[in-house]
């Protein structure tokens, strides 16, 4: 082979080898060893498939558990739903539909452990509250929800939530309730901050120091909830009659624009029926400037002021508990002030005597506004040894107290010989005419062993008045003798004569006497119905209401007691037009029993535009009541002005007219009465005053008005307010300083329907109107300080809206300090 040929063939095998050993480098370099590096996915790839994963499907709907309105956070972590049995109670209750857009009804009820609808006491009826609601997609709602709590039994909260269109059920939660005691009441703290505020829960004015055997539970006057304002609002109840189990709120720097206008409403017809409104400082009277409550206020704020211990000297000794042991003044060190403002008073408020112009009241109706010059939560007033005295005294105008320091654990007694310890009326100033009045003897206000004040009452001395009255009244009527001898007079003419006469006209006398049996027939159909539009025999109505009012005042509170009598058994149903009314079965008295054949009957509380009680049974030939309340508008408020030099003055501004109109007046323990007589709308009468005029009537031109005078035949059906005249004049006391009007309407009040209608209907009702005294009597500080407990630190916080512009303030350090509970 020649050189040049194996040079070249040499070169062509070692190329081919390189180009081969290089082929496989690179398939093992690609490959690697088994596949470890295997390309990673692009992000948008990784994106694709996490959407391609299957989620967690989520239910339809999703509920949070019910909540008592007012209810504060720690309430709502131990889940105790607190209530007052015999009261209405406002329930919310956040939902969520994560599907669609639906249409629901929310069905609540009060419920045993067996999950049966408790009965109302002594009626064969039970009921449920419902109301319609929208529930958006994903969107989470809140709703609010209406509870009649019953005396006894166990309470479970029941809310249903159900498919408006096709009634499937889409949530059901039930959570147990836990009973106030009769005595025990609300006192809600609205405020920004209400850790600061946190020390009330264990002063001894709202945690009682009085001694009871073993066994018996402690007593607390007040269950403290503590309401932070949300986002958009505040967790108040919207309804007035939910408000009964609230005695006192005290208003710290809230802004007003969160409390919507029916709770605003609600809020201020609570204040005219008896409850206490604090006002803590400046920084709450300068938010409050122009808001709802400013018609109301007693002051406003001026200028910033500093408080030493020289301007505080007044102060100290008006509410300071005297003692020689140790300094129970407020205390401050050389050169340190507290913050306050200077008060202009108001809106006919005044200043509280002996307080250095550092406090400032007002009557709003029977109940009353107080405003503090200084933020309560200063350092000073904290450690102020007789800061529970003045909490007691003055600000939650409670009787004084005098303890037994001799006790390891204390005790104590009121100065008010008539209220125990355990008494409802100590701690709520709520009253209610057709639900307080004493029952069965003279005397003040009462109180419900076990709904305490306020609450609903089917049993209080204005509801039995009224129940005896209907059960006279109700029910048929004897037809009137005129009527029996047209009816005969015609059924005669008709079938002799004329049935006669008319034959002979047209020649078939003899047809007469075939004729004579048919008359007969339509005869006595007609006679029916002409009986039952007489007499009211397939229907009637039969009602008495009572209106309560307070001077100056443009709503009423409209209770409505009513009586349905049909000779065949009917479904009723009663719309109120106004939306803050409730209903529900009247009981028919005491004596009440169940029978082993009779049937538990379920009403409904339709709750929307109006409010419609639906499914009222009633049977044949029998009669069955009902019991609604609500709020009422006047039109314009009644007003008594005047003096003892200038004369007195009763002016009706309202759209209402009332009849046989007297007043009675308390002033230091004297009666004087005056006649008004006849009162029409819009118009205003001199008033002279004068000594009672008949021991029996205390006004003598009473015993000529027929409606209240006994009826001298209990069955001559005729519908009668006696016995609420007696309530009235006779058994409920009057208050030191108070007015009373008393008269009566046969004007139906308007805003009631019911279906089906009666043919014969029976309307009166009875007015009562109350007028106070401008001023409060004076408070005072207790007899001695209660005996020491232990001592919980709190932080004392600094109000910064009590700072004045512009001036050296010495405050002391924001530091924690143990403080008296």
């Amino acid at each position: 082979m020649k050189p040049s040929i194996f040079i070249v063939s040499l070169a062509w095998r070692s190329g081919r080898l390189l180009i081969t050993s290089l082929l496989v480098m690179s398939l093992l370099l690609t490959s690697g060893c088994g596949g470890c590096n295997k390309p990673k996915p692009t992000a948008k790839k990784a994106k694709q498939q996490e959407k391609e994963k299957p989620k967690p499907k989520k239910k339809p709907f999703i509920s949070k558990r019910p909540v008592v309105v007012p209810s504060d956070d720690e309430d709502n972590g131990t889940q105790l739903n607190s209530l007052k049995p015999g009261h209405w109670t406002t329930i919310t209750q956040q939902m969520i539909s994560n599907e669609a857009d639906v249409q629901v009804e929310i069905r609540s009820q009060v419920i045993d452990q067996f999950e049966n609808g408790v009965r109302i006491e002594n009626t064969a009826y039970e009921l449920v509250s419902t109301r319609a609601a929208a529930m958006p997609k994903e969107r989470l709602r809140e709703f609010e929800s209406l509870f009649f709590v019953p005396r006894s039994g166990r309470r479970i909260l029941r809310n249903r939530v159900v498919h408006r269109r096709n009634g499937a059920t889409l949530l059901n939660s039930s959570r147990p309730a836990t009973p106030m005691p009769a005595y025990q009441c609300f006192m809600v703290v609205l405020s920004r901050e209400p850790d600061r505020l946190k020390f009330l829960k264990t002063v001894a004015s709202v945690e009682s120091l009085a001694v009871y055997e073993d066994g018996q539970p402690p007593v607390h006057y007040n269950r403290v909830a503590f309401l932070k304002p949300k986002a958009k609002f505040v967790p108040l109840p919207s309804h007035p009659l939910t408000w009964t189990s609230i005695s006192t709120v005290l208003w710290d720097r809230i802004d007003p624009n969160l409390v919507t206008p029916q709770q605003q409403a609600a809020l201020v017809d609570w204040l005219h029926w008896g409850g206490r409104l604090i006002v803590n400082g400046p920084g709450s009277l300068e938010r409050l400037r122009g808001s709802f409550l400013d018609p109301y206020l007693p002051a406003d704020r001026t200028e910033a002021v500093e408080l030493t211990a020289e301007s505080l000297r007044e102060f100290n000794q008006q509410w300071s508990v005297p003692t020689t042991k140790e300094k129970t003044t407020i205390e401050l060190k050389p050169g340190q002030v507290m913050v306050a403002v200077r008060l202009k008073v108001k809106n006919n408020g005044y200043f509280v005597s002996n307080s250095d112009e550092l406090l400032a009241e007002g009557k709003v109706g029977r109940g009353s506004i107080l405003v503090t010059s200084f933020s309560l939560v200063d350092r000073a007033v904290l450690t102020w040894k007789s800061f529970d005295s003045f909490l007691n005294g003055c600000l939650l105008r409670r009787p004084r107290r005098k303890f037994d320091v001799g006790l390891v654990d204390g005790g104590e007694s009121r100065l008010d010989t008539e209220l125990s310890g355990q008494d409802a009326r100590l701690v709520s100033n709520l009253r209610y005419f057709s639900r307080d009045t004493p029952r069965n003897q003279r005397g003040r206000w009462a109180a419900d062993p076990i709904s305490g004040v306020a609450g609903w009452n089917d049993f209080s001395g204005t509801a039995e008045a009224a129940r005896n009255a209907l059960k006279e009244a109700a029910g048929i009527s004897v037809p009137p003798v005129d009527f029996v001898m047209r009816t005969l007079f015609v059924y005669l003419l008709v079938i002799v004569p004329l049935n006669w006469l008319f034959f002979r006209l047209i020649g078939r006398v003899e047809w007469a006497w075939v004729a004579a049996p048919l008359i007969a027939v339509v005869g006595s159909i007609g006679v029916i119905r002409v009986a039952e539009l007489d007499i009211g025999f397939a229907r009637s109505r039969t009602e008495i209401a009572t209106l309560e009012l307070h001077g100056g005042y443009s709503r009423g509170h409209l209770t409505r007691y009513t009586a349905l009598y049909t000779s065949l058994t009917s479904q009723y149903s009663m719309t109120l037009d106004e939306p803050t009314a409730l209903a529900q079965p009247f009981a028919s008295g005491d004596s009440f029993s169940l029978k082993s054949y009779d049937k538990i009957h379920t009403v409904g509380l339709k709750r929307g535009r109006n409010i419609k009680l639906e499914g009222f049974h009633v049977s044949s030939n029998s009669t069955s009541m009902i019991h609604s309340e609500q709020m009422y508008e006047l039109g314009g408020p009644f007003r008594f002005t005047g003096d003892d030099q200038k004369g007195w003055s009763l002016r009706n501004e309202s759209q209402t007219a009332i009849k046989d109109v007297g007043l009675l007046w308390k002033e230091n323990e004297q009666i004087q009465v005056a006649w008004v007589g006849d009162l029409p709308a819009g118009q205003v009468k001199p008033i002279e005053f004068g000594p009672v005029t008949s021991p029996q009537w205390q006004i003598s031109q009473w015993g000529k008005v027929r409606t209240f005078q006994s009826a001298r035949d209990k069955d001559d059906g005729e519908l009668r307010l006696r016995d609420l005249w007696a309530v009235a004049v006779q058994r409920l006391t009057l208050e030191d300083g108070e007015v009373r009007m008393v008269g009566w309407s046969d004007a139906e009040p308007p805003g009631a329907t019911f279906r089906p209608a009666a043919s014969q209907t029976r309307i009166q009702t009875f007015v009562v109107g109350h007028f106070w005294p401008s001023e409060l009597k004076l408070a005072t500080h207790d007899v001695n300080l209660p005996p020491k407990k232990d001592l919980d630190s709190i932080d004392i916080l600094r109000d910064e809206d009590l700072l004045p512009t512009g001036k050296d303030i010495i405050l002391p350090p924001t530091s924690s300090r143990a403080v008296p509970k």
